[in-house]
C-alpha cells in the first residue's frame, strides 16, 4: 500500500492536486503499514479509514463505495486502483488528456485500462497498450479460489493492441479506472455484491447508464504479481482476509448471495438490480449483451475473439500532444509524454 501511494505521488505531474482515500482492512498488528504511509509521505494528502479483522465488509463493492461516500468532496476526477500498483511518470496529466479525448470522440466515457504484472517494485514500468476480449481460460483458477461448482462469469483475455488506438471495451477492469467524479455519483457501486461480480457488474452498470468504457492509448499502471512463485529481492507482506475458516464461510456466502442477484438481472426483468442507482437508464440489458459479444449469464460467446476495430479510433500523436498543451499550457510536451523508464514488450 505504501509503495502504491508513493509511486502515484512521486510520479504525478501535479502532486498538490492529489487526494488519496484508503480503506485499510487488517488487524491491529498490521497498523504499522498505515503508520509507514503517514510518516514517509508527510506532504501527501491521504485520508485513511481503518477497519480491523472481521469488521471488514464481505462485499468488495461496498468497500469501494465507503471510500467514495466518506472521502470524496469536490474533486474533479476519480481514480480507482489496487493497493499494489506502480505508476507511469506524469500519469495524472496524461490520463486527463486521455479522458478529455475519449469524451470528445466517443461521448460520455470513462478510462479503463487492462494491466500487466511486475515482479519487483524496482522493475521498469511496462508500457504496452492493452485491450481484451471474452475468454473462459481463467475460470479454473478463479472457480477453485472462490469454491464455486461451475463457471459463473467470463473474464477478458488481455492482449496488446496497436499503438495510438482507443477502443470501446467489452470488459471493465477494476484494477484501474479514471473518470470525471460525476461518474461515481451517477453510477454508484452495486450494493452487497462480492468481488467475483464487481467487474462484470461495473461494466453493465456503466454501459447501461450511457457511459463508454474506453481503453487508453498509453498504459499508466502495472500491478504487483502476487502469484509469481520465484524469489524476490524486495520484501512484501500480504494480508489475506479469508485465511480462517469462519472468514472463508462468510466470503463463500457473500459470493453465493451475489450470484443469485446477478442471475436475476438476466432472467427476471422485473427485479433487475438497483435500477434507481444509475444503471439501465440509457440502455437495456439486451442491448448490452449485443454490444459486448457474449452472454454474461449463459457465458455463450457470440463474436469471434479479436481486437474490436469496429469500436476503435486512432488518436494521433499530434492530437494527444495538443490536448496536453490545452491542459498545461506547455507547447513542448515531449518531456511529459516520453518516459525513459518504461519499456515495451511485444505481446501480439
Amino acid at each position: 500500500m505504501y509503495e502504491t501511494i508513493k509511486s502515484a505521488y512521486e510520479q504525478a505531474y501535479n502532486k498538490d492536486r492529489l487526494v488519496f482515500g484508503v480503506l485499510f482492512q487488517g488487524y491491529p498488528e498490521d497498523d504499522w503499514m498505515v503508520d509507514e504511509i503517514q510518516s514517509k509521505l508527510p506532504d501527501a494528502n491521504i485520508n485513511i479509514k481503518k477497519v480491523h479483522g472481521d469488521d471488514a465488509p464481505d462485499y468488495l463493492c461496498d468497500i469501494k463505495q465507503i471510500i467514495i461516500d466518506e472521502f470524496m468532496t469536490d474533486e474533479a476526477y476519480y481514480m480507482q486502483v489496487d493497493c499494489h500498483t506502480k505508476f507511469r511518470k506524469n500519469w495524472d496529466i496524461m490520463l486527463e488528456a486521455e479522458l478529455l479525448i475519449a469524451n470528445i470522440v466517443f461521448g460520455k466515457s470513462i478510462i479503463n485500462s487492462q494491466t500487466i504484472y511486475f515482479d519487483s517494485w524496482k522493475d521498469e514500468l511496462i508500457a504496452d497498450p492493452l485491450t481484451s476480449y471474452p475468454d473462459l481460460g481463467e475460470w479454473e483458477v478463479i472457480g477453485n479460489t472462490l469454491d464455486f461448482p461451475e463457471p459463473i462469469a467470463l473474464n477478458g483475455l488481455v492482449i496488446q493492441k496497436p499503438n495510438n488506438l482507443m477502443i470501446k471495451e467489452n470488459f471493465y477492469n477494476g484494477n484501474m479506472v479514471f473518470a470525471y467524479s460525476d461518474y461515481v455519483r451517477e453510477v454508484p457501486f452495486a450494493k452487497n455484491m462480492a468481488q467475483c461480480f464487481e467487474q462484470q457488474l461495473s461494466m453493465l452498470r456503466a454501459w447501461t447508464a450511457g457511459y463508454e468504457v474506453v481503453s487508453p492509448i498509453h498504459l499508466y499502471t502495472n500491478n504487483f504479481n502476487y502469484w509469481n512463485p520465484s524469489e524476490r529481492s524486495d520484501s512484501y507482506v500480504r494480508h489475506i482476509r479469508w485465511d480462517r475458516p469462519e472468514q472463508q464461510a462468510r466470503i463463500r456466502a457473500a459470493n453465493l448471495e451475489s450470484y443469485e442477484k446477478f442471475k436475476k438481472i438476466f432472467t427476471d426483468p422485473e427485479t433487475r438490480y438497483n435500477p434507481d442507482f444509475g444503471a439501465f437508464r440509457e440502455r437495456t440489458v439486451e442491448e448490452f449483451i449485443d454490444f459486448i459479444g457474449y452472454n454474461p449469464f449463459t457465458l455463450e460467446i457470440t463474436r469471434d475473439p479479436q481486437i474490436d476495430m469496429d469500436n476503435a479510433i486512432i488518436i494521433t500523436d499530434e492530437i494527444f500532444s495538443k490536448t496536453i498543451t490545452q491542459l498545461t499550457g506547455i507547447q513542448d510536451t515531449d518531456s511529459i509524454i516520453n518516459d525513459p523508464h518504461t519499456r515495451r514488450e511485444s505481446r501480439v
